[in-house]
């Protein structure tokens, strides 16, 4: 039987458009943002009235920002009243898990579990104290980018403990998971990528970019989508807005750089393919550590907190 040449065309094209490959579905579209009531900033607001700086501070209290566990004393009891308030509101809170061993390599924000067993032990109580509620988790920041000051076998170890993690809390149906894959200009996509195969990424929703850093949402973009195609069901991935309002400081100091600004608003619905959302995953005010003047690690700051509210309405008012 002959083909006429215009049939094989035809035919060409409908084998080309098969192999399209369509962006995967955005997961978080209905859901809602819880807002910590308790968070530091708020209390810092509720404990300083006469402080100058409030007003343009008080600009950010309302918008959703993520709740960190880092394996303090109070993280059940915070965690359990998170878990409560979010769910009489019908919202959806944003979770980090940040207590790694071996966390921060030793650096501003180092600490972390004791060993596996304690780490185990923590993520189960997360869980259990999480039960079926609806939750956005993020695992461990960092912890896949930052290896290098790990021996071979604890690198393995790293790897089995976010595994362990991802599968315990994936128990949970209504739990949104991402694993953390830190920021484009770190770790290259394609071992990013191998990383977090590794780490069980086939049991969660995607992974997580930019956290406490400070990189367009277009380089971020770009990076993730160059992760994603890595993976056969197309992984799609959140990103942290909450201070890349004008990107990285020229010498790309991430410690609390000067004249940095707020980025977008958390949203859910980013039209943007292979995007979840975008999310203040860093809350907005607290220190990257005790550099440029800033207090220890995760404290509130006020006086950044107020640079970058500031620095934001002078050109956004």
């Amino acid at each position: 039987m002959r083909i006429g040449f215009l049939s094989l065309l035809a035919l060409s094209a409908s084998a080309i458009m098969s192999f399209v490959i369509i962006p995967p579905q955005q997961a978080l579209r209905d859901v809602s943002l819880y807002t910590n009531s308790e968070s530091q900033l708020v209390k810092w607001i509720r404990d300083n009235p006469d402080d100058g700086r409030i007003s343009p501070i008080s600009r950010i209290t309302s918008i959703p920002q993520a709740t960190w566990l880092s394996g303090s004393d109070g993280d059940q009891e915070g965690l359990t009243k998170v878990i409560s308030d979010s769910s009489s509101q019908d919202k959806v809170p944003v979770l980090v898990l940040y207590n790694i061993p071996n966390r921060d390599c030793g650096s501003y924000s180092a600490g972390g579990a004791a060993n596996t067993e304690a780490y185990k032990e923590w993520t189960k109580m997360v869980a259990d104290t999480i039960g079926m509620n609806r939750v956005i988790i993020i695992i461990e920041p960092d912890a896949l980018p930052d290896i290098e000051c790990l021996s071979e076998t604890q690198k393995e170890e790293r790897f089995e403990l976010i595994r362990n993690s991802a599968v315990t809390l994936s128990q949970n149906p209504n739990a949104y998971i991402y694993l953390d894959a830190g920021h484009a200009q770190w770790i290259s996509a394609r071992e990013m990528a191998d990383r977090l195969k590794k780490a069980g990424v086939e049991h969660v929703q995607g992974f997580s970019l930019n956290i406490s850093n400070f990189l367009t949402n277009d380089e971020n973009i770009r990076y993730g989508r160059t992760i994603s195609k890595q993976f056969f069901d197309k992984k799609t991935f959140i990103i942290d807005t909450s201070r890349n309002g004008n990107g990285p400081a020229d010498d790309n100091e991430w410690c609390n750089p000067a004249g940095r600004k707020l980025g977008a608003t958390p949203t859910t619905t980013p039209d943007i393919a292979y995007v979840d959302a975008l999310l203040w995953i860093k809350p907005a005010g607290e220190s990257d550590g005790t550099c440029n003047g800033g207090p220890n690690a995760g404290e509130f700051w006020p006086q950044y907190a107020y640079e970058l509210v500031l620095n934001t309405i002078q050109t956004n008012p």
